[in-house]
């Protein structure tokens, strides 16, 4: 997916929704979002680079942290949306989709969207 997006973008900088998963109950809603710039190929599921670009709250998770990525996304201007600015997922089309997802629809994994 990563290098279709790479290939789609050509160069430019593209926004990101970001879904947060594992959590106790399913979110409906996108709480942040970044420009994506890119992403880097895990070795052997770990950041190539360790810790050096990884957010210190994964720390809490060592299992994000040790051999279960295949890549690993590369953005800037990271930052949470308010309440208000958050986004129901049903509210995003999947790209080169006719219709929005579904109420209810919980993603698994990183998807191609319209830009909203």
């Amino acid at each position: 997916m990563f290098r279709e997006l790479d290939r789609l973008r050509e160069g430019s900088p593209t926004d990101v929704y970001i879904y947060a998963s594992r959590t106790p109950v399913p979110l409906l809603h996108v709480s942040w979002r970044a420009v994506y710039i890119g992403h880097v190929e895990s070795q052997n599921g770990a950041h190539p680079q360790g810790m050096r670009f990884r957010p210190p709250s994964t720390a809490k998770y060592p299992e994000d942290n040790i051999g279960y990525w295949a890549v690993f996304w590369e953005v800037t201007e990271l930052h949470e949306l308010s309440e208000a600015e958050r986004i129901p997922v049903s509210h995003f089309t999947g790209f080169g989709k006719p219709k929005p997802y579904k109420v209810g629809f919980i993603p698994e994994g990183p998807l191609l969207i319209e830009h909203p």
